[in-house]
This record gives structure tokens, sequence and C-alpha cells, in this order.
């Protein structure tokens, strides 16, 4: 690939030699246009050719930079360098990123030679690794992996020097916090601040610099919620102490509000340090809740405070998940949380842009590192691209006042004559001679630089170049540091009547009169946020995956395990229980139909074993509600019941038991056999009464029906339809008529879980130790089944909600530069444009 590249580069420098030669030596249709249109699609082949070899040798050198040795890194070339003292002292010291180190290995997991490789947000064993990060100097032929003069090798050196900005005082902090966790001592810095529930930790670095920075603790989870920056998890903490513990509600707000810049602001970096006996854990995010969240959560609690957080690992969402499924298994657990005092979205717009593909950064001829005295005065400085094509000038007749009578006036960036002369006439304009160079200059440049001290017209020349470049080349993409300066500027653009095409980015302004430019404002007019067709289909997208993972954590906060669940499980996994439980005894199908459809319950100890409200056939069993009914009838028979004294012997119907369910078949029914639900059964009464009957001095002969045995009785199932309640006053009759000659005896075994496991037939024949025994080991399987289903379910909507999130934010900026590209001025404060930096090259 490498000599195909230097033989392309060879064909095009022989192609343009030919092409300029006097005759051509090609016969090409461009040939005979003119000098300008020639020089202009010559200059735009070469650097189309220039960039594929300079990607070509960049990843050429980085497959040859693999087991290269140092030495050859630090090969000296200090010819003509006034550094020379302190490159020699560097190169002593160099101690290369990832595998090229002076160990040959990579000081933790986020150390690599290539940017592309590192994670912005660093890592756990990036945290706690005492080694000395990769610095390189930014200086020319200063030693560094990559070759000089190299637009890689600027963006490497900017990327770590401004990641290293980000992260240094985070590291120190959570190396303090574990060195503490660690520590054998039994009073440290943090155990005080944990003892005192929280607040700034005073420490010292290595090299006796003092630090401080805020602790959280107390650190509890309620739930994961979904974010339009991700997936956040909302948590609580102790309030630390101060205003912030003030009983009244006003006092904690404001202290909020005070520290909203400071304290646990929205996009700023935190971590939160998770120790698990002698385990640590260090998991970093950034602060989703604004600052009306925290304040809304202090007004109610004086004690803790609710935030939101998007951590950066996936994993520490699953272990919460853990922790909100059994809390008490983090009860000897301890995490804290500390915050660094840089915001980290303000700066990982700009470490994401600096990992873009070196090629596409513009100028960097003027931006690479460069020997002292490359650049001299009088350098050139090629005209911007736009203004090299054939034929394009400027028009600078808007820089005269009207009474002047300049009817035109026009400048070709090509032709030294027009631009002297726009020079000399600009001398009669409203600029004075230095604002009239500093616009031609600026005009002809591809990069000009305006300075001078205040009140010599910085902005009004800056107003004046707008008034030029607007009707020539637009959009036009202003940047500011602050937004004070930035609307300064854009009132200055309105006042003078330049354009009302404006699209303000950034933060809100203060002034009423810019706000009207704002993004969001013209979204809104133009159509282009909910009212939009597409974006309001990924805006309902992203709501239905926000509700699913919604219903999910509500499942995961659910701790009981109906019936219905285990019910399920059996089918799928215990057939022969399922079978047998669901197709009982036809005597305790009967006893459970009019539980059922009666709502009638019999009470006794296990009656709650499961929840009242459930009347599921597993609940019954479970309940052993077949048994209870089993122990009140031995025990009616163990003490018969008498009847009334008032009551004739002759009166006693040995069949009425029988009679009702021959009635029932035959439509016919005894309205003297339905009882009151409110009321015992008569046989009960009579047990209970039992006393006062035995004390009667009146003799009484009475038929015990009980003791007799039934006649012979059919055979047969009678459905739910055919029994009622009062059947079941005689339980020898009642069981006859299913086939039993007495009263089945009641299960008192107590077999292991393995033979339960085996004998699904004899599910109903288990006795109430044996049924506990065995939902308990379904109960438990089912629901590490379920946290487990709950867990997968979560994985793919996690995924499935990333996708959504991608898909919603990149619509939004495609509205947002449609809007751009109809403005012709853009603003934005702070240079955070960059964020959408490959969108913006439409610019």
């Amino acid at each position: 690939m490498t000599v195909t590249i230097k033989h392309l580069q060879d064909w095009m420098d022989t192609f343009i030699a030919g092409i300029l030669a006097s005759p051509p030596m090609y016969d090409d249709p461009f040939q005979n246009t003119s000098k300008a249109a020639r020089d202009h699609i010559i200059s735009h082949l070469k650097s189309k050719v220039e960039r594929v070899v300079q990607i070509v040798h960049r990843e050429q050198n980085r497959f040859d930079r693999v087991g290269r040795k140092a030495k050859n890194i630090l090969a000296p070339n200090l010819a003509n360098n006034l550094n020379e003292g302190i490159i020699s002292a560097l190169r002593m010291t160099y101690d290369g990123p990832g595998d090229q180190s002076q160990l040959g290995v990579p000081r933790h997991d986020n150390d690599f030679v290539d940017i592309q490789d590192i994670r912005i947000a660093p890592t756990h064993q990036e945290l706690v690794s005492k080694s000395a990060p990769f610095l390189p100097a930014n200086l020319y032929d200063a030693p560094h992996p990559l070759p000089n003069e190299t637009m890689e090798r600027l963006l490497d050196i900017q990327f770590r020097l401004l990641r290293e900005e980000l992260i240094a005082p985070l590291r120190t902090s959570v190396q303090l916090v574990c060195d503490d966790f660690q520590s054998k001592k039994a009073k440290t810095p943090l155990s005080e601040l944990i003892k005192q529930r929280g607040g700034k930790y005073r420490g010292m670095m290595d090299t006796q610099e003092s630090i401080m920075f805020n602790v959280y603790t107390g650190v509890k989870f309620s739930s994961l919620v979904p974010d339009r920056r991700g997936l956040s998890v909302r948590f609580s903490f102790d309030a630390p102490p101060g205003r912030a513990r003030s009983p009244k509600s006003k006092a904690r707000v404001d202290f909020w509000k005070g520290m909203s810049g400071k304290r646990m602001m929205q996009g700023g970096l935190v971590a939160l340090i998770w120790k698990r006996g002698t385990q640590i854990d260090i998991h970093l995010g950034v602060v989703a809740s604004s600052t009306k969240d925290i304040t809304d959560s202090v007004q109610e609690n004086k004690d803790r405070v609710s935030a939101r957080v998007i951590f950066f690992d996936p994993e520490i969402e699953l272990r919460i998940l853990h922790t909100l499924k059994d809390p008490n298994s983090q009860k000897n657990n301890s995490a804290v949380m500390v915050e660094a005092p840089v915001m980290f979205e303000a700066i990982r717009p700009f470490l994401e842009a600096l990992k873009v593909e070196p090629e596409s950064i513009p100028f960097q001829q003027y931006l690479v590192h460069r020997p002292h005295g490359s650049f001299q005065a009088g350098s050139a400085v090629q005209p911007p691209q736009y203004a090299r094509i054939p034929g394009f000038a400027y028009q600078l007749k808007s820089l005269f006042p009207v009474e002047a009578g300049v009817p035109d006036l026009k400048l070709y960036v090509n032709d030294p004559n027009s631009v002297a002369r726009a020079r000399l006439e600009l001398q009669k304009s409203r600029l004075d001679r230095s604002q009239a160079d500093a616009v031609v200059d600026a005009l002809t440049r591809e990069v000009a630089l305006i300075q001078g001290p205040p009140g010599t017209g910085k902005s009004f020349t800056g107003v004046e170049l707008l008034r030029v470049l607007i009707p020539s080349a637009k959009p036009i993409l202003m940047l500011a540091f602050t937004n004070h300066a930035l609307d300064h500027l854009l009132t200055s653009v309105l006042d003078a009547g330049i354009t009302k095409d404006i699209v303000r980015l950034g933060g809100r302004s203060a002034d009423e009169r810019i706000k009207k430019f704002s993004i969001d404002e013209l979204e809104m007019v133009a159509g282009r946020s909910r009212l939009d067709n597409s974006f309001s289909r990924n805006h309902w997208a992203l709501k239905n995956v926000e509700e699913e993972i919604r219903k999910l954590m509500n499942a995961f906060a659910q701790t009981h395990i109906s019936s219905e669940q285990i019910a399920e499980f059996l089918q799928t996994q215990y057939p022969e229980h399922s079978e047998f439980l669901f197709r009982p005894p036809d005597w305790i199908s009967s006893i459970y139909a009019l539980s059922d459809i009666e709502g009638w319950q019999q009470v006794g100890k296990k009656s709650r074993k499961m929840q009242d409200s459930d009347n599921t056939m597993y609940a019954y069993w479970l309940r052993a509600g077949d048994l209870e009914f089993l122990s009140q009838k031995e025990e009616a028979l163990l003490h018969p019941p008498l009847p009334d004294p008032v009551i004739e012997a002759k009166q006693v119907n040995k069949y009425a038991a029988l009679g009702a369910i021959v009635d029932s078949d035959s439509g016919q029914t005894d309205k003297d056999d339905s009882d009151d639900e409110d009321e015992d059964e008569p046989w009960l009464q009579s047990w209970r009464s039992s006393d006062s009957a035995n004390k009667s001095s009146t003799p009484i002969v009475v038929e015990n029906v009980l003791m007799k045995s039934p006649p012979p009785l059919p055979q047969r199932s009678p459905s739910p339809e055919a029994i009622q309640i009062t059947d079941l006053k005689d339980p020898t009759v009642f069981f006859a008529a299913h086939g039993f000659p007495t009263i089945p005896s009641i299960p008192t075994g107590d077999r292991p879980l393995t033979y339960l496991l085996q004998e699904g037939e004899e599910i109903w024949n288990f006795s109430d130790v044996e049924r506990e025994r065995l939902h308990n080991y379904w109960e438990q399987v089912v629901r590490e089944n379920t946290h487990q289903n709950h867990l997968e379910e979560f994985a793919r909507l996690r995924e499935k909600y990333a996708d959504a999130l991608k898909v919603y934010n990149e619509g939004k900026e495609e509205a947002s530069v449609s809007i751009i590209l109809h403005g012709n001025i853009a603003i934005n404060p702070n240079f955070r444009l960059v964020v959408n930096y490959s969108k913006m090259q439409t610019l």
C-alpha cells in the first residue's frame, strides 16, 4: 500500500508538471481554461492526494511503532532549538505511554499509545494507579512516540494535557479516600467524616500539597430512571453539615441554590467509592439532576438529599439492581461519593473532538509544532478557500458612508494590485488606517489575528468585517469565551442593521432581545422541535422505551412471589406436580369450589401462608385448606354434636346430606338446607354448646348418625354446583359420597426435599410441613429466575434505550444544523459547538 501511494503522489506531480508545461504534455479538458481556474483545480487535486498520503503514512507509522524501542523516540534533533536544555532534561526522564513505558507494559487498563484507544472517563485501575501518567511536553522536538510536525502529534498532546486537567483532582481525591478505607488506623479523615455524615475532606498529597474536596456519605440507591443523557441512577445521601441541615426549609434551599456551581452541579464528574469487605470499587458518572431537582428534594427532608447520576460503566447498574432486590445484603458495605471541582460535560466535547481523524482538521500547516524561525515575518498565508474560486471578489462599498458616493469597490484576493488598491481606498471609509489594514488582511488570509489595546475598535472592526462577509460567504460561525462578549457583539450587529438571520447557541442570554434568536426559540417557530413529524416519532419511540424501563423497575421493587408465578413455573419445570396439583381428588375439588364460589374459607393457623386475597388452587394447597378441613371433621367425630333438647329424635334425618345431593340432581332444593354464611355449621354450634347440654337433667335419646355406616352411594364425583355448604354437616356421609368409607387420615410426614420433588402425583398427600418445605424451594427458584429474567430484560432495554436516545439526539442535531444553515450568523459561547463538530463541518 505504501509503495502504491508513493507512486500515486509521483503520478500526480508528473501530471501537474505536464499540464503546466508549454505546450501542455496532456490532452486534458481543463488545459484550455483560465490560469486562475487551472490553478484552483490543481490545488484541489493536490490537497486530496496529500490527504490520502498522510493517512497511509500515519497508519504505517502506527504499525511501525509496535515494538519500537524508546531510544528511537529519543533520537536527538536539537539543531536550532532554543529549548535545548529543557529538551535534554525531558529525554532523560522520558517514560512513554502504554507498552512503550520504561517497564514495557501499560500503567493500567486505560494507558495506550494511541489516544483513540483511551476512554475519556478514567477507569478504576487508572484512578488507583500510583504511576505518574504520560504527559508529553508541548514543545517542538520534545520526546514523543509520534513524529514531529504532524497533526496527529499535536492532537495527542492537546488531548492528554486537557484530559489530565480534568481527572487529576478526582484521581487524588479517590486515592486519599481509598487509602483511608484500607487504613488500619482507628481514626482517619474519612472515618471522622462518616461520623459527621459528610463534609469537606482535608488531606495532603505526596508533594505535601494540601487538598480539599467534598465527601458525601450514606449513599443509598432507590431506582434507575431514564434520562435524556442516558440511564440515570436515583440515589440519596446525607445532607452535608451546616445550612444544608437547617430545620428551616428555605435555608436548605438557599444553600443548594448558592452552591449550584460548586456542589453537585449538573454535568459535574463524581466518583462512587463502594467498599465491600476488603474490596473497593470505583464507579464514575456525571450528575444528571438540576439544581431545581435537588432543591425540591431538600424541601421535605433536612437530613437527606436526592439526586441522579449517569454512570459510565453499565456494570454498576446491574450491581445496583442486585442491591434493590436485597437491601439487607448491603448492611456491612459502605459507599461514599466524591466530586471533581471541574465540570466534566464542559470538557468532554473538546476531548471527543480531539480524537477525530487528524487529516480532517483545517489549517494543519499553521497549527503543528515547527522549529523556531519557521514562520518568519511576511510568510505567505493562503487566502480563504472560498475566496480562491475563480471570479470570486469581495464587495467593499458597504464600508463607505452613503454620502461618499462609492458605487463599487471589489477585492480579488489573488490579485496583488486589487489588494493594494483596496488598502488605499479604505482609508477614505469609516475605518481608520489600522482598521482598514486589519480588514484587508482578514479578508485575504485564511488565518488572521486582530489584536489591540482597549478602545482601539476591535469590536467595531469585527462588525464591519461581518458587513462584508455576509453577502459573500455565509453562514458565519462566531465563537466567544463568555456570554456577555457574545451578546455584546450580537447587539452591535443588530444595531448596525447588518442582518437579523442569526442563530444563538449555548447558554441562555440575559438580554430579552437576544433570547429571541436562541436555537430553542427558532426550532419552535420553525416547527423543527416537537411539531416536526420525524422528531415526534423519535420522541415517542424514546418515551415508549422509558415507560418499559419504568415498568421493569416497578417489577424489580416487587418482593412478593405470586402463586400464579409459581404455577407457571411448575407447568414447565415440574409438569407432574402441576398436573396433579390442578387435578386434585374429587372431595378436595368440592370443598375448594365451595370456598371459591361461595366466598367460604376454612379458618385455621395455616390460612395466612399466602395473601388472604389469593384464592388460587396453589394458595389453597399451600394453606393446607384440605388438611384443615380433615382436622375439623375428625374433631367433630371425636366430639359428636348433640341435638337440641327440644328436637325429637324422630326428627333426625340420617340421610339429610344425601338427600341434598339427590335433590340437586333432580332440580329440587330444600330451603331449610341453606345456611347463613355468618353462622357456624349446626354441628359446630352443638359442639360448642355441649357442656350446657350435658348439664341438662332431662334424658334425651339421640340417634348418632355419625356412628352408623351410610348406605351405598353411587361412585361419582359431584360437580361444584351439586355441593352446598349444608352438605358438609355430616363428614362421614360427605366422604362416603366421594368413595371413602371413613374420613381420610391427615398426612404427618416429614420427608426430604429430594423425595418431594420426585413424587408429583402425591402432592395432595404431603403434610403441611412438607408443603411448606416444597413451597420455600420453589419460591426461591422462581425468585432467582425472575431476577435473572429481569436482568436480561434490563440489558435488552438498556441497549434499546441507548439506540433510541441516539436517534433522538441525532434528530435534534439535524434540526439544529438545518436552522443554522438557513441563517447568516451562528454564534456560540464557550466554543461548545465543538459537540457537533462533524455536522458543523458543513458550514
